[in-house]
């Protein structure tokens, strides 16, 4: 109750502080257009001093501004209002230095003894808008100040999420020693933390509001302080159960598609009569080989293969002899376990690890850290022995697909060894009938004819020789 009561007197101050600061703007708008003379003008109240008027240099307004010349500066022959031949007009300015801070009412407000709070409202001279966000450069605040490294350099979302009436926030604006740099205008303090630093960590030392002060949310809870969201843990239930359905339904297909095979007479088998070439040699092999011709159809289908076998959420809808569906399921379960864990971990403790709002690193975080335990998990399921396993089959080879897998292998070895080609080694063959006894003697070619002999040849024990007689003795 006493919580509701809080947030119900800050939304009220911050409805109170926008109507006022509305109708401040539309009376200093009405003021510009009547006034015959540029200004400035210059109204003093308890809560602040506001000052309005024209110029054509919005850095002149007050020393604590420093504006791009680009769009944000105009010739001083520039009318007020535009004219046929001259479209470029001056501006107009509603400058607003509060006397103290008028939200401290917040709850995230940094602790300061003196934070010094200023509003600039810029539009053209005829008091439309002014687009400042789409400036190339950006616009510098507390310029005459000299803003140390504790100077903490913020504005006011008065649309905060997660926040009854607005919070302090930095986004769009840092401080760089010699003022504020921003993109856009709004209700802009400084405020300078002089706590004394402690902890050992560079975080600890770091503002409250820095770590975005984390807020308790009950959904359907009257009391905040109860410790206990039963939104969250009705989330988790739901999950859990539905993971249980998942798991008995993946249970069920699975035996549903063993039946099927039994009744058509077929039986598990891990061992495929393949060569690993032209065929798979077992189930966890995912190649294509049918499409081992085309490169892109070869590509495409097996990582399609082995996006139906190892997706997490794909696999779970085909079967797989040995990687069951409630395994997948399983393996599922533990890596959405762990990123919830991870993400749990780093958003209940905002500002400690990083920003409350930066949901992408905080993903790709959880997934780096995730992703190796979900692949530990799916080996562990893949790679144990199975009974499917160990029953091997018969393979039944072609003797004239050996022949030709030895004359390959026989060919590479010797284009590796840079043997000669075969050709070489082969002598051609002799023509046909000469050689004696291939087909009969009648094919040889005539004998040559003897020389005479000599007269006394016939003389017994003795050889007719040139120059010797037929009786001289050996």
């Amino acid at each position: 109750a006493e919580a509701k009561l809080l947030d119900e007197y800050q939304r009220n101050q911050s409805q109170r502080i926008t109507r006022i600061m509305v109708m401040r703007d539309n009376i200093g708008k009405e003021l510009i257009n009547s006034f015959s003379a540029d200004g400035p003008y210059i109204f003093i109240t308890k809560d602040w001093t506001v000052t309005i008027g024209k110029t054509r240099d919005l850095t002149s307004v007050h020393s604590s501004f420093v504006f791009p010349e680009k769009g944000f500066k105009v010739p001083p022959e520039s009318p007020w209002f535009p004219t046929a031949d001259n479209n470029v007009t001056g501006f107009a300015f509603i400058f607003v230095e509060y006397k103290r801070n008028i939200y401290d009412w917040s709850a995230n407000n940094p602790p300061s003894l003196d934070p010094l709070l200023i509003s600039l409202v810029t539009m053209k001279a005829s008091t439309r808008d002014l687009p400042v966000k789409q400036a190339a450069e950006p616009i510098r605040i507390f310029a005459d100040k000299l803003l140390f490294s504790n100077a903490l350099c913020l504005y006011w979302d008065r649309f905060a999420v997660g926040t009854p009436g607005g919070a302090w926030s930095s986004e769009g604006i840092t401080n760089d020693g010699v003022g504020c740099l921003t993109t856009h205008l709004s209700d802009i303090a400084v405020f300078m933390d002089g706590r004394e630093p402690s902890g050992y960590k560079l975080v600890d030392a770091a503002a409250e509001w820095q770590r975005e002060i984390w807020q308790y949310t009950c959904v359907g809870c009257e009391d905040k302080d109860a410790g206990y969201n039963m939104f969250v843990l009705v989330v988790l239930g739901l999950t859990l159960f539905t993971h249980l359905l998942l798991v008995l339904w993946g249970f069920v297909m699975d035996e549903y598609r063993r039946n099927e095979l039994r009744k058509n007479g077929n039986t598990s088998r891990y061992y495929y009569d393949g060569d690993g070439l032209e065929k798979p040699q077992h189930v966890d092999d995912p190649i294509a080989y049918w499409a081992r011709n085309n490169i892109v159809m070869l590509s495409a289908w097996t990582f399609l293969t082995v996006l139906t076998r190892e997706h997490a959420l794909l696999g779970v809808c085909f079967y797989h002899e040995t990687f069951t569906r409630p395994q997948r399921l399983f393996c599922f379960a533990a890596m959405l376990t762990g990123l919830l864990a991870i993400n749990a971990a780093v958003h209940g403790n905002p500002g400690f690890i990083q920003h409350v709002r930066q949901f992408v690193a905080t993903g790709v975080l959880s997934g780096l850290v995730v992703f190796p335990a979900y692949c530990g998990f799916v080996f562990m399921f893949t790679m144990r022995p199975m009974p499917v396993k160990r029953r091997l089959i018969k393979r039944s080879y072609n003797p004239h697909e050996i022949a030709a897998l030895y004359e390959q292998r026989q060919a590479a070895a010797n284009q590796s060894s840079l043997m000669p080609p075969p050709s070489m080694f082969t002598v051609p063959p002799p023509p046909p009938g000469s050689v004696a006894g291939q087909n009969t003697l009648l094919a040889l070619p005539p004998a040559l004819p003897l020389p005479p002999l000599p007269l006394n040849a016939g003389a017994p024990g003795a050889l007719a020789l040139p120059g010797m007689s037929a009786n001289a003795p050996l």
